[in-house]
């Protein structure tokens, strides 16, 4: 099934790029959550600049709410993924 843009339906495009998230997004309010989703495509940019974005990784502190969000990219494309931050 196809959508007026003649987009598979229910297929999840396939990016450059993954998200490894270092917490629980459930953690987050809904416009942190935007926040991170914003810096982890600001994020895959530096490639633009020389720099490999997957040797990057990324901590947001939201100072209202003293809530953190760690995050990295990673090669290949699909789903963000959750992987615990060991400290």
């Amino acid at each position: 099934m196809t959508d007026m843009f003649d987009k598979e339906l229910g297929k999840q495009p396939q990016s450059k790029y993954s998200i490894a998230l270092h917490k629980s997004p459930s953690e987050l309010s809904a416009n942190e959550g935007a926040v991170y989703l914003m810096m982890a495509g600001v994020l895959a940019d530096a490639e633009k600049l020389g720099v490999d974005p997957t040797m990057i990784h990324l901590t947001l502190e939201f100072k209202a709410t003293n809530h953190v969000m760690c995050l990295n990219l990673s090669k290949g494309g699909g789903a963000v993924a959750f992987t615990p931050h060991r400290n």
